[in-house]
């Protein structure tokens, strides 16, 4: 779109007709369409006992839904494309590092890529607006789940030879507790679209990886494993929806009109 410049509210309608016909050139569908192919694809995978396809189709995720985000937004917020990015290192860590190094290493671009997804989050996120008995919750949910994550741990240091992987299963564990409670938080403050979907994205993402480390350290099951990566492309689906939507109404708050805090988040 080429460079527009509004110097008066009578000239909105223009901006906004052309902004519009941006974003309808492909449906919203397409990226319903592409989460559905995807967990068809792991599906397929898991249930043919294909093993270079299951240990491979996730490396399909991100460049597709990135694909289609980027034929129609251009745009995307800086947190976002930093969490993508790394998520996708991690996804490829098995092509590069050796099998002593990639759980490690997939680890901390996993980290990396949670730690800026948090930092999205919390710029909307004010504590003294969540009181009362939503507080008190939000403090026991994440006081049970740090319990749980360092009881695991304590297991998880008697199995294995490396000192480093526990730590990092500790450290994403509760850095996922921190961001599902702190977008559940900012959910609870604005109650808008773009907040149930990283809310949504977060609690996928979760599962995602809880379900990850049950197939790497416990049992490897095809249900585990499709469920693994059914909720992963469920998490990136809300993430790439969440990011069009904020550019969306970042654009369109430029036109003059009141969306209110309600409908925005930054």
């Amino acid at each position: 779109m080429g460079q527009i410049h509004v110097f008066s509210k009578l000239a909105a309608p223009t901006y906004e007709i052309t902004m519009k016909t941006e974003f309808t050139k492909m449906p919203d569908s397409v990226f319903f369409m592409t989460m559905s192919f995807l967990i068809a694809l792991s599906i397929i995978a898991t249930l043919t006992s294909n093993a270079w396809l299951v240990n491979h189709n996730v490396l399909l995720f991100i460049p597709l839904f990135s694909l289609v985000y980027f034929i129609k937004y251009k745009r995307m917020n800086i947190s976002v494309i930093a969490f993508i990015l790394f998520s996708f290192i991690g996804d490829a860590s098995h092509l590069f590092f050796n099998a002593n190094m990639e759980v490690t290493a997939s680890s901390v671009f996993y980290l990396i890529g949670i730690f800026y997804l948090i930092f999205q989050s919390v710029k909307k996120f004010k504590l003294k607006v969540i009181k009362g008995i939503i507080l008190g919750y939000l403090l026991v949910v994440f006081l049970i789940s740090t319990f749980f994550v360092l009881q695991v741990y304590q297991a998880l240091k008697l199995v294995l030879e490396s000192s480093i992987e526990p730590k990092l299963f500790a450290l994403i564990s509760i850095s996922l507790a921190v961001l599902t409670i702190i977008s559940f938080g900012v959910y609870l403050k604005t109650q808008s679209r773009t907040s149930t979907m990283f809310f949504i994205a977060a609690i996928s993402l979760s599962f995602s990886v809880g379900l990850n480390y049950i197939n790497l350290y416990y049992i490897n099951h095809d249900v585990f494993v499709i469920l693994e990566q059914s909720f992963y492309a469920l998490s990136l689906y809300f993430i790439f929806k969440y990011a069009a939507v904020s550019w969306s109404y970042s654009q369109e708050s430029r036109l003059d009109y009141d969306f209110g805090s309600e409908n925005i988040f930054v």
